[in-house]
């Protein structure tokens, strides 16, 4: 079945972030982990906090992204921001942790020191 170039170009449009996620990334971001043990702390809804606040505040330069277990599962759910070349590892987050993180370390640049490691 042979699409139109109009098909096409819908297609490529729809997958650009998948695309953008191959191509080396110079902003801001942050890694929620997602193993089990951080999926049953609550990690999915950090994530989506984390996904939802960024996106929200209109920050096209940073990046939000899973991995696996981290190797923290006591302190889970764990994510991990890299703003700047330093990275900071936030612990026993909440949806609301999230939040707060995004507008003091990536809006205001100050680590939240108080869930950090």
């Amino acid at each position: 079945m042979k699409k139109t170039i109009e098909e096409l170009e819908q297609i490529r449009r729809s997958q650009r972030h998948i695309i953008a996620m191959r191509k080396p990334h110079r902003g801001p971001v942050v890694m929620v982990s997602m193993g089990e043990c951080g999926i049953e702390s609550g990690a999915r809804e950090v994530l989506k906090a984390f996904v939802s606040e960024v996106y929200s505040d209109k920050l096209d330069d940073v990046m939000v992204k899973q991995s696996g277990c981290m190797g923290l599962c006591s302190m889970e759910p764990v994510a991990v921001v890299t703003k700047d070349g330093e990275s900071t590892t936030y612990v026993h987050l909440t949806p609301e942790k999230a939040v707060e993180i995004v507008e003091k370390h990536l809006i205001g640049g100050q680590i939240v020191e108080e869930y950090a490691i």
